[in-house]
């Protein structure tokens, strides 16, 4: 067994104040046979942490991401759309509208110091197994287009219920990690099934003083 950790902060300046991004992330590399499903996110609340720090740690289970940095800069726009590709499969889905004004995107964390992950968990055959019809986001647009419209945990959620009743969810059950500053927030969703877009969805708060693991599958 090996484990190799990395620190990192990020510094994002809005015009009333500098906030302070803390990211602890982690890349477990194990040595075994036969094939491996692990993401992995570690949540670690300010009063579970020694210097009051939000931590959000996201291992994901694709060897093609190691070493890439996604970056969506803020944009001002009017009447612009944006064009869907599924995340992992690189299919088009379609496009949907975009709003006047995006954020700036680094990562999984933006410019206010809101953070996401996830993890996969499959769900039940009868709302998984058949993929919605005419939906249009899929688990990896919903977390980074969401991540463009959010300035913290609690109206991200809303964002991305919004989204997935009007666009429809095209992935199936997830556990996303959703952390600001102050708050850190799990959130389960599964597709209504072939016939009706939206998600079956719950999400539950974690209190300060808490630490939080969850991982593919669990």
């Amino acid at each position: 067994f090996f484990s190799y950790r990395i620190s990192f902060f990020g510094y994002f300046e809005s015009a009333k104040m500098m906030t302070r991004l803390s990211i602890l992330s982690f890349v477990l590399l194990t040595f075994v046979y036969g094939p491996t499903n692990a993401c992995t996110n570690f949540i670690v609340t300010p009063g579970a942490s020694e210097d009051g720090s939000m931590m959000l740690a996201y291992n994901a289970d694709d060897y093609d991401t190691y070493g890439g940095l996604y970056h969506y800069a803020a944009k001002n726009s009017s009447n612009a759309s944006r064009k869907i590709w599924d995340w992992e499969t690189g299919g088009y889905l379609g496009k949907i509208p975009e709003p006047e004004v995006t954020y700036n995107v680094i990562g999984n964390c933006n410019e206010f110091g809101l953070c996401m992950g996830e993890t996969t968990w499959g769900g039940v055959k009868e709302l998984s197994a058949t993929p919605q019809k005419r939906a249009l986001l899929d688990y990896g647009s919903l977390l980074w287009i969401t991540l463009q419209r959010s300035r913290d945990a609690k109206e991200a959620i809303e964002i991305m219920t919004t989204l997935m009743e009007t666009y429809g969810y095209a992935s199936t059950g997830e556990t996303f990690s959703i952390v600001d500053k102050n708050d850190a927030w799990i959130m389960d969703l599964i597709g209504r099934g072939p016939e009706k877009l939206g998600a079956v969805w719950v999400a539950l708060r974690i209190p300060d003083g808490n630490i939080l693991v969850h991982a593919n599958r669990a």
